[in-house]
């Protein structure tokens, strides 16, 4: 979730014209983000179950800052793993 909003804050969007440029965000995964919230089932860290990403970054944070910078997003899903169904409901 921190490189998400990472990425989101640190990138330098062009406007053209004084409108938004298309911005397109591909987030490839190969596991979902550590939590019960977004990944359905405990994390290896007791402490993150609850709480999400330790740098306290939630759903919510990703999604205001996707509709404010007006970006589509797609998650795919670069692993064997299925367990990202949660985020894609949730994104």
């Amino acid at each position: 979730m921190d490189g998400l909003r990472t990425g989101l804050m640190m990138t330098q969007w062009r406007e053209i014209d004084g409108k938004p440029s298309k911005r397109i965000l591909y987030h490839c995964t190969d596991a979902p983000p550590h939590g019960k919230k977004l990944y359905g089932c405990s994390s290896s860290v007791k402490e993150w179950n609850n709480k999400g990403c330790p740098c306290g970054t939630t759903e919510h944070h990703i999604n205001k800052l996707l509709r404010y910078h007006h970006v589509k997003y797609s998650l795919f899903n670069a692993g064997a793993s299925q367990d990202i169904r949660i985020m894609k409901d949730v994104f």
